[in-house]
């Protein structure tokens, strides 16, 4: 979960506690759906504390590390090994994924049985994850009360850690190899991957009903603080931008646009970014195609539809985030109309009242 939306809703000593707390949680390696719960209960209880003028101390006392303890305390070993068939999973199904690319890019001549897989990487990421674990428990955790570590900068260092950590061993360890068969691992990961997935959707069946999971209170809620945040910060936009539109007709000795010529622009808008996703998806299309056709003029068809699968998981992830963005704006863009058309007022009374509530 983004707990941002969330942060943003809280000031001061009351953000303070919401993001040591989270940060607490990383560290402490809680699972994510058991702290999703946890800050979710916690940010209710600041932003009313907030509301209402109590002292955030009435909340967490006068020590933020013995709070912090206290209330992850229900997350011990027992909760931990609830979650560790989980984290296998994750494992396995990547290494399954990244040794199946491995067999797409084997020699021809080269069969399943006798291809050999370097796990050099695996060792290494072990031992880096090792490393990491001790660097946060000696330098991190003993500084995290005493001095305020947004969330978003331990992110950022873990980031810096890895990206190092990787260019690292792959300058020290070029010649390094440690193969084992291919097949073994690609049948015990395969394997496991499976049998989880039949394990998990009888579970939910039996549970839900259905294989597929139903959508959680915690998501809902997610959505909801999200699209809020969302619309706020759209509404503070649009009060901007017709102040700044109004201020330069001014200056051209025009008269300036009313609220509900505004409002009515925006509708225009609204209606432009929506035709121009269908665009996106053209000129994704195109840029797969253009690349795919001198690929395919001179490698083997294999190669071409490895290449081509790989293209088309860069090119959607780049697409699904520019797109995703600009849906979310487009959403709230409605979202803002709509309610101005139920209450008949323009963009700019339901911003003014907005910000005074």
């Amino acid at each position: 979960m983004d707990y941002s939306y969330m942060t943003e809703q809280l000031r001061d000593e009351y953000q303070e506690v919401f993001e040591k707390t989270e940060l607490y949680g990383v560290i402490s390696e809680v699972n994510t759906e058991v702290q999703d719960e946890l800050m979710i209960n916690l940010f209710d209880l600041l932003l009313t504390a907030q509301t209402e003028g109590k002292p955030v101390e009435k909340i967490v006392g006068s020590d933020m590390e013995r709070f912090c303890k206290e209330y992850f305390q229900n997350y011990n070993w027992k909760e931990r090994m609830k979650y560790f068939p989980v984290e296998i999973y994750r494992f396995m199904r990547a290494v399954f994924i990244l040794e199946l690319i491995d067999l797409f890019l084997l020699e021809e001549n080269m069969d399943l049985l006798h291809a050999q897989s370097d796990i050099t990487p695996y060792i290494g990421g072990f031992g880096l994850s090792l490393v990491f674990t001790m660097i946060v428990d000696v330098f991190v955790r003993p500084v995290m009360f005493r001095l305020r570590i947004k969330p978003v900068f331990y992110y950022l260092g873990i980031l810096v850690f890895w990206a190092a950590a990787i260019a690292i061993c792959i300058l020290l360890t070029d010649d390094l190899v440690f193969a084992i068969p291919m097949f073994p691992i690609l049948m015990v990961s395969g394997t496991y991957v499976i049998l989880y997935l039949i394990v998990r959707s009888v579970w939910r069946y039996r549970r839900y009903g259905s294989i597929r999971r139903p959508r959680s209170e915690t998501k809902d809620f997610e959505r909801a603080i999200k699209r809020e945040s969302q619309e706020m910060i759209m509404l503070d936009l649009m009060l901007k931008k017709y102040q700044k539109k109004n201020k330069r007709l001014e200056k051209k000795g025009k008269k300036g646009l009313t609220p509900g010529e505004y409002t009515r622009q925006v509708w225009v808008e609204y209606e432009k970014v929506k035709r121009s996703w269908k665009w996106g998806i053209l000129i994704f299309a195109v840029i797969i195609v253009s690349a795919v056709i001198p690929t395919a003029l001179t490698s083997t068809f294999w190669d071409t539809v490895l290449y081509a699968l790989i293209l088309c998981v860069i090119e959607s992830g780049i697409y699904c985030f520019i797109f995703k963005i600009e849906r979310e704006n487009n959403q709230a863009r409605k979202d803002i109309l709509d309610a101005c058309d139920r209450e008949g007022i323009s963009v700019i009374e339901y911003a003014m009242r907005k910000k005074h509530v």
